[in-house]
């Protein structure tokens, strides 16, 4: 099991993003009845923002908290963010990480790692499938600003209650539609909502 740095550091992230994101994980979690969190990308690693852990019993072998860090590859939320970089930026990072194995399922080879990571920037959903800890299920989906991608958000479940299949197939939009609404508090809005913009506003002059 990996090591989690736990001392919360208050200037390690946004206070603004633990903000924006507080309610819509916090609905995410009733939703879903999961843990739900928050984390943005520091180089290999993800540093939690915010985590909601779920109520069921014997959740979850790990019990990160704002300002922990745990490895980028093989985390749901780190895969996303990893997805998102661009192509010089993630081989480079790629590059700086040693593959360890921590669950049953983890990824140990750089070619496989850059497979998945490039299936989910083409599905923009990044899954854990005991990759972290053995038992442990998670999905992810990535947030964004104005200009780029800042954040990732996920479920996580243990694999003794529901199957990583269920996760992808029941909760996959219910995660996205939380991301959407983080990322829209964030200032991000879809090309079609940006293209729609002037066509509303204008031709009344």
């Amino acid at each position: 099991m990996p090591q989690v740095e736990q001392p919360p550091r208050a200037e390690s992230y946004p206070p603004s993003l633990r903000e924006h994101a507080r309610p819509h994980l916090e609905d995410l979690q009733r939703q879903s009845a999961y843990t739900t969190a928050i984390a943005i990308l520091d180089r290999t690693e993800i540093l939690y923002i915010d985590r909601l852990p779920s109520h069921r019993r014997g959740h979850s072998q790990i019990d990160p908290h704002p300002g922990a860090r745990l490895p980028a590859y093989c985390t749901a939320m780190g895969k996303a963010l990893l997805a998102c970089l661009p192509e010089p930026e993630r081989r480079a990072v790629i590059a700086e990480v040693a593959l360890k194995r921590y669950g049953p399922h983890t990824i140990t080879s750089k070619t496989a790692l850059r497979a998945e990571l490039r299936c989910t920037a083409q599905e923009g959903i990044a899954i854990n499938d005991q990759e972290l800890v053995p038992g442990l299920h998670a999905i992810a989906a990535p947030v964004r600003d104005q200009s780029e991608v800042v954040a990732a958000v996920c479920i996580s479940a243990p694999a003794s209650i529901i199957t990583l299949e269920e996760m992808v197939e029941h909760l996959t939009p219910r995660l996205r539609c939380t991301a959407d609404r983080i990322s829209a508090r964030l200032g991000y809005r879809r090309a079609d909502e940006r293209d729609r913009a002037p066509v509303e506003g204008g031709g009344r002059g």
